[in-house]
Formats: structure tokens, sequence, C-alpha cells
């Protein structure tokens, strides 16, 4: 024996070698997809519009049925959230007359699933209707400062560009900012009214999301027919019914 290694010796050793590469390479693409998890998980904190920033953390992990008709509606949204990440395009309606049954859960639940994942590489943004109000108001209060006027006025057309551009938007408890007098509806404010318009129109070929306690006949007589009309799905198979869903604020 000259001390030269055998050809068995070599290739177990470039195996070796290969195997180990192999691993860091798993491993940095693991914390890589970990990174762009993250950061769009921060995109989509900072381009969304809501009460409570809570609402963005949830996930199907956490939801625990409370009946079978809210299995049935976890499994569906699961399906539409893993359709939204092969670029499906079509709206959906979660829709109950009453509060608390899981409508806002399960849409948040959707979002989460398609913003955390690298592959799909989707922009998300979360909006509550009621802070939509908040921010008109806000322009339209006497009381304000006028460079504070200005920056709402900033503040109202960087929501428009970004809920019109997005991948995937949730419009929440849309209609609230309406109220109900005397079994009428009343009608919404002008300039909210425009700008779901204008991000209707933006939004032709991009999927939305919509949580509400409205019929779609209640909400155009809130907003414009033309809005309703872009944002609602007539397809049933687009739309989940909580109607038999109890309340999870009961439980």
């Amino acid at each position: 024996m000259d001390g030269t290694p055998t050809w068995e010796a070599r290739r177990e050793r470039h195996k070796v070698k290969r195997d180990v590469a192999t691993r860091h390479l798993k491993q940095d693409q693991y914390w890589t997809q970990i990174y762009l998890a993250k950061k769009q998980q921060k995109q989509t904190k900072r381009l969304s519009l809501i009460n409570n920033p809570n609402v963005l953390l949830h996930t199907f992990t956490e939801v625990v049925p409370v009946s079978k008709e809210m299995a049935d509606l976890k499994k569906r949204a699961e399906q539409v959230a893993a359709a939204y990440k092969n670029n499906n395009n079509k709206n959906l309606v979660l829709y109950s007359k009453q509060s608390g049954n899981g409508k806002t859960l399960l849409a948040s639940c959707i979002l989460a699933e398609v913003g955390k994942s690298p592959a799909s590489a989707k922009t998300c943004m979360f909006v509550s209707t009621t802070q939509i109000k908040n921010l008109v108001n806000k322009k339209f209060d006497n009381t304000a400062r006028q460079d504070d006027l200005y920056g709402v006025g900033d503040e109202l057309d960087e929501f428009e560009r970004n809920a019109g551009k997005v991948d995937l938007l949730v419009l929440d408890d849309l209609g609230t900012e309406s109220s109900l007098k005397n079994g009428g509806v009343s009608s919404a404010n002008q300039t909210i009214s425009e700008k779901l318009f204008n991000i209707a129109e933006k939004r032709e070929f991009k999927p939305t999301i919509i949580t509400t306690n409205y019929t779609g006949d209640e909400l155009k007589k809130i907003y414009n027919n033309k809005i309703i009309d872009r944002l609602m799905p007539t397809n049933a198979a687009q739309v989940l019914n909580f109607e038999d869903v109890p309340s999870y604020r009961k439980n």
C-alpha cells in the first residue's frame, strides 16, 4: 500500500462532502423561507388598516370548530387559501346576519395562510371598514388642524392605492360604517363609496374577501350598485354562509 486512498474511499469522501453541502443548502433554504415569510407578514401589517393588530395573527391551527357547520366552513376556507396561493382570482364572501360566529377569524386565517407562503409571494392587506370611516371622519373634522387634514388626505389616497394593487384584500365588516334605521339601510358616506368604487375597479382580476352582516340587496342600498356588482360574487360556491354557526363569543 502506497498510502493513496482507494477508489471506494475517495467515493465515500465525496459522498460525505456532497451530503454536507446538501444539508447546508437545505438549511439555507429553510432560513430564507422563514425570513421571507416574516418579511411578508411585516408588509401585511404595514399595509393593513385594522382596529386590532392581533387579527393578523390568527391561523387555521387555532380554529377549533364549535359545530359541524363550522368544521365544514373551516375546510372550505383552507381550500380557498390553497386556491389563492395557486393564483385563483375569485372573490369570496363570508356572510351571516349575526356577529361573533367566526367570519373575521376565518378570513384572517386565509389571509395569513396566503401571506406566509414565500413560494406564492402574495402581497396581502386586511382592512376594517370602520377604520376607513374613521379616516374619512377625521378628514372632515372641523376641529382638526389644516396640516393634519392634508396628512389624512394622503393616508386615504395611500389606502386606495395599496388596496387596489395588493394580490389579496380582505374588507372586513363591509357595511358597518352604515347603520340600520327603522328597518331601512342608510347610505354610505360619499367619500367611502368613491374609494371603494375605485378599489373595486382596480381589483377586476384580483381576489377580494368580504365579511359582512348584510345581504347583497342590502349592500346595494348602502353603496353604489356598481361597487357591489364588482365585489360580490354571484356564484353560490364563492359564499361561505355562517347563519347556522353558533357565536364564538358565547362559548
